[in-house]
């Protein structure tokens, strides 16, 4: 009796209609130990990053309501476990201290903003666990979401099932999530030897803290290197009968070829997003220092939304 030979697992992409396969072209592959010309990819080129900002704006602007509601839940929510209710009074504090010093306008402004930037991320170990559980339920959602209403506005927004529906891929989702963590391994270590060679006094001439510099690039460059696909694979884990492994198998796939062209598209959110942010809350600052925080707070729980959006939209573009 003839043994059933095992037919090779296939790449995990978006729903295709029936009885309709897609077809890939088989990508050249780099030889080890051999010089090569470099490889390019044989697909398509990419859109333009600003495009693909673009129509992950356009996205979220078709399904306001949708995503408006799930910011809504987000903000109440991160407001009760994370922030508290209780106003603030340091920024407005700092301000009276930095204009009591005969700060310039621009001087005072940009200080107070980068106070904002730098107290955004110290929390307390319980609201750390509860942000923590909080951005994974609500990415979750919000890709599912995305999944649902790409390329088209909802008919009934179905605010409800994004919650109901959304969670059967949280466990494969979480794996591929401390994948990430664990790539970001390099980072921290760089970070650590970096400020402790910097401010332990062990670099102190130009060229000495350069090469400590380069020694921080280098180790930021090693994760963003891995980080630039795996990335992708929080997206494709969120489809029916999708596992980690295959997930970041498809991811690499993804990107093989190509991924410095990628890396280049997803630095380009956070960059376009501090500078806006800081042009917003500019005058906000000046302004209306009382709720300042509190803006920058509803700002902060936005970028998840819209960064989510735009590496779908990349993502859905890499396909």
């Amino acid at each position: 009796m003839a043994k059933k030979t095992k037919k090779p697992s296939k790449p995990v992409t978006e729903a295709t209609p029936a009885n309709s396969e897609p077809r890939r072209l088989k990508l050249p592959q780099y030889q080890r130990g051999k010089f090569q010309k470099r490889l390019k990819h044989p697909g398509p080129r990419l859109e333009s990053s600003w495009k693909i900002f673009r129509h992950s704006l356009g996205d979220l602007r078709r399904n306001k309501t949708l995503f408006g509601g799930i910011l809504a839940i987000y903000t109440i929510v991160s407001l009760i476990l994370v922030k508290g209710f209780g106003q603030s009074a340091k920024l407005s504090d700092y301000k009276s201290v930095l204009q009591s010093g005969n700060s310039g306008t621009l001087k005072t402004g940009s200080d107070l903003l980068g106070s904002l930037f730098t107290t955004a991320g110290s929390s307390t170990a319980g609201s750390s666990t509860y942000q923590t559980i909080l951005f994974i339920v609500m990415s979750l959602v919000i890709i599912w979401a995305l999944r649902q209403g790409h390329g088209k506005k909802l008919k009934q927004a179905p605010l409800k099932a994004s919650f109901y529906k959304s969670m059967n891929p949280l466990i494969p989702f979480v794996l591929v999530l401390l994948v990430l963590c664990v790539e970001l391994i390099p980072l921290l270590v760089g970070t650590t030897l970096y400020t402790l060679i910097v401010n332990g006094g062990i670099a102190i001439s130009a060229p000495e803290r350069l090469v400590s510099l380069a020694m921080l690039f280098i180790f930021a460059t090693w994760s963003v290197y891995m980080m630039a696909g795996t990335v992708f694979a929080l997206y494709i884990v969120t489809l029916p009968d999708a596992t980690p492994m295959q997930a970041l198998r498809s991811a690499k796939e993804l990107v093989r070829l190509r991924r410095w062209t990628i890396i280049r598209k997803v630095l380009f959110l956070p960059i376009v997003l501090v500078v806006a942010i800081s042009l917003i809350m500019l005058p906000v600052v000046l302004l209306l220092t009382g709720v300042a925080e509190w803006i920058f707070f509803v700002l902060s729980l936005a970028t998840v939304i819209i960064g989510h959006s735009y590496y779908y939209n990349l993502y859905r573009e890499l396909m």
